[in-house]
């Protein structure tokens, strides 16, 4: 068993670069990247056989442990309509739907037992490499940093590559951390993450998401000694913002305007009603979805002709995407984790857990969803481990010990 804790941290970290693949940079061939992440998922299996095996010690109570089962069993009962629909091998979907096993890592962080305050620093870690590593490829476009699509519009380049939800993760945990200890050096990568996720990506439901629940954590917080003090300085630095960065807002501003003209032609819509509809070969896929396809079948072909031809996307429509392809057990673990976050209680030092999820619940409908892909589901499995933690160690010393530690992020 491993006893330090530093051998902990490193495992934690190994995973977590790998479900990223090493953020994509462009010196490492893309097969390389995809055996990484294949390594990230042995790696979880290897040490929770280990620990089955040779570890007697008490475990701690895994609060969500019904959720994490629900999405492993949707990932498997999935395989099946792939197979009976859409004539793809089970061998063949349970290598592409790899990215699901990632949940086994929830099982690995209780067996680890590791400290909340180094799960935390990790995450911070990633979201300012993340940071780093988006500003260094929009300074360099169109020399590619990152082997990822890079897409020029709406004012701004858009930048698509792993480590996106440990940033907005980062994000509230550092805001949380700068309205306790009012640390510069907080607020200058609270600055950097604002930048990066709410205005040099161009996403309009990331930049007001961001603004929404900033402003309600000031006004909700109990640490903030100050709240007009600290909304007069996030006023002043929101429109130094808007005018470095003017331009992109007004595109923005324009796309908005022309979609809100006819919601029925948003490709979003058409997308979302299409693989709620059509793209169902029978009622059952309702239930267990279509499981995920790959370009190695027909069926890889086949949702590809969708995208070429059509725009449609399953990984641009959120929890519906991830619905037509795993059913109706993905959606109810994943609004259950989500509500139990939001409304349920939290230790105090976590409430930045809530403006997270809450951040999540906003987007839900928007992109990839964090649910669904292995480059964000270790940072959602983090989060519920986080709550676990907590729950299992209650005894003030050790709150203490945390609370002393937090201001030791970087």
């Amino acid at each position: 068993m491993i006893q330090s804790e530093q051998g902990k941290r490193i495992i934690v970290w190994v995973v977590a670069l790998c479900s990223l693949g090493l953020f994509s940079i462009i010196f490492i061939p893309a097969s390389l990247r995809d055996a990484i992440q294949l390594l990230g998922i042995l790696i979880i299996i290897f040490f929770n056989a280990i620990y089955m095996i040779y570890d007697n010690t008490p475990r701690m109570r895994q609060y969500f442990r019904n959720e994490i089962i629900l999405f492993l069993l949707s990932t498997f009962f999935s395989m099946f309509i792939a197979y009976a629909y859409h004539h793809q091998g089970f061998g063949t979907t349970f290598i592409v739907q790899r990215f699901m096993y990632y949940y086994f890592f929830y099982f690995l962080l209780h067996n680890l037992r590791i400290k909340a305050i180094d799960l935390e620093r990790i995450v911070v870690i990633i979201g300012i490499i993340y940071a780093v590593l988006y500003v260094l490829q929009f300074a360099a476009y169109p020399f590619q940093l990152i082997d990822s699509r890079i897409n020029p519009s709406r004012g701004t380049i858009r930048i698509f590559f792993p480590g996106n939800s440990y940033m907005f993760i980062a994000y509230f945990i550092l805001l949380q951390q700068y309205f306790t200890f009012n640390r510069l050096r907080y607020l200058l990568i609270i600055l950097l993450f604002f930048a990066v996720g709410g205005i040099l990506q161009g996403t309009r439901q990331s930049l007001a998401t961001m603004v929404l629940l900033t402003g309600a954590n000031i006004l909700f917080s109990n640490r903030v000694k100050s709240k007009f003090g600290i909304i007069f300085i996030s006023l002043i630095g929101v429109g130094a913002l808007f005018l470095m960065f003017q331009d992109i807002f007004l595109q923005m501003f324009n796309v908005t305007r022309q979609q809100s003209q006819d919601a029925s032609t948003n490709i979003r819509v058409m997308a979302a009603i299409f693989f709620l509809t059509d793209f169902m070969p029978a009622k059952i896929a309702y239930i267990f979805g279509n499981g995920q396809d790959s370009l190695n079948a027909a069926f890889g072909a086949q949702v590809n002709y969708y995208k070429t031809f059509y725009g449609f996307y399953q990984s641009d429509i959120g929890i519906i995407g991830n619905y037509s392809k795993f059913g109706i057990l993905f959606v109810v673990a994943q609004l259950s984790i989500m509500i139990r976050v939001i409304f349920g209680k939290l230790h105090r030092n976590l409430a930045y857990l809530k403006y997270f999820m809450v951040s999540v619940a906003l987007t839900m409908f928007v992109g990839g969803g964090y649910f669904g892909a292995a480059i964000d589901i270790p940072a959602i499995v983090i989060v519920v481990y986080l709550i676990d933690y907590y729950k299992n160690y209650p005894d003030p010393r050790i709150q203490m010990e945390e609370k002393n530690q937090v201001t030791k992020y970087i």
